[in-house]
């Protein structure tokens, strides 16, 4: 019988050897890897599932040294802190050395120079901590989020705050709170014109220490605690006095040099305490009395300028504080306290400024950095501007806003002309309008390039605004209808804004000097107590 051939026998076997292949290989792949599932196609449920929790694991095991990190990082800190501690200790106990009696003077300056370099000591090292290149201690970093789970938002907050020579209250006194004024004044607020944390102020008299204890009284519910102090800084001088010089009505002995002039003013002055830092004469208080100076000639032998030094107002604590103004106060209530409109330390707004340029002279400094003031800047856009200028050093941005507020518009005062009223130079033609909302699209359309914006109130005042600050001037030749006569300038407000603290202050030389300075801006010397120069701890007397 003769023998057939099938062709498609061949097909049939190569494709059962590759299965037995297949399977011989999938045997030896768990074999190998000692696995049961090595792929989707040995059982895809239990992959899908397998995989999400290898992933549980994997994220598991990087939370771990995520948290370990975080550990790292507190141990540098607690290992600074555990070293200012020390620090600290140290400076209590001389303290309480340089309160023997037995000690001469010269003993004393010894145990000074040795607190001023543990001082020192404290703000380099409270300074300088860092963990991978972050600042540790200098506020910017107000928690540090650490992942510590394998989900979103399993984050562990560790809060670090803003620790310096100041904010540990080593200033024996002067201020370190949220907030720092500018000098106050003697001027009695107006009645519920400050409101302060949501609480309107009653009136407010006298020097900054008899305002701390009124304003004390008020917001005692209100979770505000405020603190006066004061300090006059003079310039270098010789020390060589006659024995002329008076510091609030005590007469200070004659001396040969600084060193005796400080030695004298802390003998001879009560109330004070005076310091000599970096060559220059600081006299302070962490009371807030005033302080008056009363040269008679000795104004290049002291470096002070006569004048009457009014304190300073600080919160006693980092809670937040928020300052406001009452429609029924103005500007004289926020100087008399040295404030400004601000919601933190690190936001405040100025009130309009004053249409006069700054100069050099003027001496603006904002968080140390002088502002530029080479072209002469005038309007409140032009000052944020050049605030911005150095916003990389200072750490604080500016912007700048203009509203003027119409509250006599009269219909019935029309203009003879079309171009007899001109708002920043444009003409407006309001000869024919007769309701709000002519007027309102007359002058948009005159003013749609200029940045200026017209709307109502609900009160039926006419409000003309810009996002600028740019100056706002408006001119009527005829009639008046807008209610300003000849016309008005508004002049725009300054908001400046900070991830810490904002210090702006003068360094002319007079303090009338400083404060025209910076009137200029719209502010007082917010911040303008100095806390670079450790001058409230001093040994110097018993």
């Amino acid at each position: 019988m003769p023998i057939t051939f099938n062709s498609a026998m061949p097909l049939f076997i190569m494709r059962k050897m590759d299965m037995a292949q297949s399977g011989i290989n999938q045997s030896m792949q768990r074999l190998s890897s000692g696995l049961r599932i090595n792929s989707a196609a040995d059982d895809a449920a239990g992959l899908a599932i397998a995989t999400g929790m290898t992933s549980d694991v994997r994220g598991y095991r990087q939370s771990i040294r995520n948290a370990n990190d975080g550990i790292s990082m507190l141990q540098v800190a607690e290992g600074t802190l555990d070293e200012v501690t020390n620090v600290i200790q140290r400076m209590r106990e001389l303290a309480i050395q340089a309160a023997n009696g037995t000690l001469s003077l010269s003993n004393r300056k010894a145990i000074q120079q040795e607190i001023d370099l543990l001082a020192d000591g404290v703000e380099q090292m409270l300074g300088n901590t860092q963990f991978n290149g972050k600042d540790l201690f200098s506020g910017n970093n107000n928690s540090v989020s650490i992942h510590i789970g394998v989900r979103a938002n399993q984050n562990l907050e560790i809060p670090i705050g803003r620790f310096s020579y100041d904010t540990l209250g080593l200033n024996s006194g002067l201020p370190s709170g949220d907030f720092l004024s500018g000098r106050v004044s003697t001027a009695v607020t107006t009645n519920n014109a400050i409101v302060i944390n949501g609480f309107e102020l009653s009136s407010v008299t006298g020097n900054a220490q008899q305002k701390a204890i009124l304003l004390n009284n008020q917001l005692a519910s209100n979770g505000v605690t405020v603190i006066a102090s004061n300090q006059v800084v003079g310039a270098e001088g010789s020390g060589v006095t006659d024995g002329t010089l008076q510091i609030n009505g005590d007469t200070v002995a004659a001396s040969g040099d600084i060193n005796q002039l400080v030695d004298n003013i802390n003998r001879d002055v009560s109330g004070v305490i005076a310091k000599l830092v970096d060559g220059k004469l600081i006299l302070s208080n962490d009371t807030g009395a005033t302080i008056t100076i009363a040269n008679n000639g000795n104004d290049v032998a002291t470096g002070l300028t006569d004048d009457v030094y009014q304190g300073y107002l600080s919160s006693a604590d980092d809670s937040a504080i928020n300052v406001n103004l009452n429609d029924v106060g103005g500007v004289a209530d926020l100087d008399a306290l040295g404030l400004a409109v601000t919601e933190n330390a690190g936001f405040l707004q100025s009130q309009a400024v004053s249409g006069t340029a700054l100069t050099q002279s003027d001496g603006i400094t904002i968080n140390g950095i002088a502002l530029d003031v080479s072209g002469a800047p005038t309007t409140a856009q032009e000052i944020a501007l050049s605030i911005n200028q150095t916003s990389e050093q200072t750490g604080v941005m500016a912007s700048a806003d203009t509203k003027l507020v119409l509250t006599n518009i009269d219909f019935t005062q029309k203009p003879g002309a079309a171009n007899d009223i001109r708002i920043n130079g444009i003409d407006i033609d309001l000869s024919s309008v007769t309701t709000f909302d002519e007027m309102m699209n007359h002058i948009n359309t005159a003013l749609s390039s200029s940045g200026v914006v017209a709307s109502a109130k609900v009160s039926g005042e006419l409000v003309l605004s810009s996002n600028t600050g740019q100056d706002i001037i408006i001119e009527q030749d005829s009639g008046d209808i807008l209610g300003t006569g000849a016309g008005t300038i508004e002049h725009g407000k300054i908001s400046l804004e900070s991830a810490q603290a904002i210090k702006i202050t003068s360094t002319a030389p007079k303090q009338a000097d400083k404060e025209a300075a910076l009137a200029k801006m719209g502010i007082s010397d917010i911040g303008g107590i100095s806390q670079s120069n450790n001058t409230g701890l001093s040994i110097d007397t018993v």
